[in-house]
C-alpha cells in the first residue's frame, strides 16, 4: 500500500485528515521535483551532445582520404585544394578553374556550410561540378570538419 494511505482508515476522520496533509503535501512538492526534474534533463541535453558527438579529427582524416583522390595539392588535381578550406571564401583559389555554380556560392566555407556540402554537395551549390553523392554518416561529417579545420 501507499504511504499516503498505509494509516488510513476509511472510518477514522483523523487517519483521512493525515492522508489528506500528506497528499497535499506531495501536490505541493510536485511543483519542485518537476523542476528539478526538467533542469536535469536540460542539462544532459546541453551537456550530452558535446560529448556523445564530440568531433575526431583523426577519423575525419580517415575519411577525408577518399576526398583526397581529387583534392589535392598537385597542380593537375581533379579537384582544388581543400588546405586551409575552413573559412576560406567558395570558389576562391586562383590556380584552380572553378565551375559557375561555385564562383557563385558566395559563402565561406563556415562548419554549417561544409556540413550541408559535406551531405548533399548538389543541394548546396546547384550546378557544380564535383561528382560525390556526399557522406551520409552525420559523424563522418562532423569529423572530416573537424579536420578541415586544422588541415592547413
Amino acid at each position: 500500500m501507499h504511504k499516503f494511505f498505509r494509516d488510513c482508515e476509511p472510518t477514522d476522520p483523523r487517519a483521512v485528515a493525515r492522508s489528506d496533509d500528506r497528499l497535499r503535501e506531495a501536490i505541493q512538492q510536485t511543483p519542485k521535483l518537476l523542476d528539478c526534474f526538467v533542469a536535469a534533463l536540460l542539462a544532459a541535453m546541453i551537456l550530452a551532445p558535446s560529448a556523445a558527438f564530440a568531433a575526431d579529427a583523426a577519423h575525419g582524416k580517415v575519411v577525408f582520404e577518399t576526398c583526397a583522390a581529387c583534392h589535392s595539392d598537385k597542380p593537375d588535381a581533379i579537384g582544388p585544394s581543400l588546405r586551409g578550406v575552413y573559412g576560406r571564401k567558395a570558389g576562391s583559389l586562383q590556380d584552380f578553374r572553378y565551375s559557375n555554380a561555385m564562383l557563385r556560392a558566395g559563402f565561406v566555407w563556415s562548419e554549417e556550410n561544409l556540413r550541408a556540402y559535406l551531405k548533399d554537395p548538389q543541394a548546396k551549390v546547384k550546378g557544380n561540378r564535383m561528382p560525390f553523392a556526399g557522406l551520409s554518416n552525420p559523424k563522418d561529417i562532423n569529423d572530416v570538419i573537424a579536420y578541415l579545420k586544422d588541415y592547413k
